[in-house]
């Protein structure tokens, strides 16, 4: 009966809904950006500083319900401010590192094996 007429303990798991769908879908955006956009055909390592801003401030604007629809708008928007802040703070600052592909030993072997 609470759980139809609202009373009850449901705050409680609107509150997590709230905060899976704010802070979540704002880290989908970010590696849908990084993978996607900044890294393409090559593996560019990041800092970590312009993936964290943008996730963090995303996701406070979509969870205290500045930005609607959540699920959404932290998707797009955190998509176009990591790549603003990658580009234009963390690359000048950073730089940009590439790095090789790893590839485990055993499929490494397996591979080699195959060329044989």
């Amino acid at each position: 009966m609470g759980a139809m007429t609202g009373i009850g303990q449901l705050g409680f798991f609107e509150w997590i809904a709230g905060f899976h769908g704010s802070f979540n879908m704002s880290f989908v955006g970010v590696l849908i950006a990084h993978y996607y956009v900044i890294s393409k055909d090559r593996y560019v390592q990041a800092n970590g500083l312009a993936g964290v801003v943008s996730w963090l401030l995303v996701g406070v604007l979509c969870f205290f319900e500045i930005l609607p629809v959540p699920f959404i708008s932290a998707t797009i928007v955190s998509f176009i401010l990591y790549l603003i802040l990658f580009n234009y703070v963390e690359k000048p600052l950073f730089g940009q590192k590439e790095v090789e592909r790893y590839v485990p030993y055993r499929l490494a072997r397996v591979a080699a094996e195959e060329t044989k």
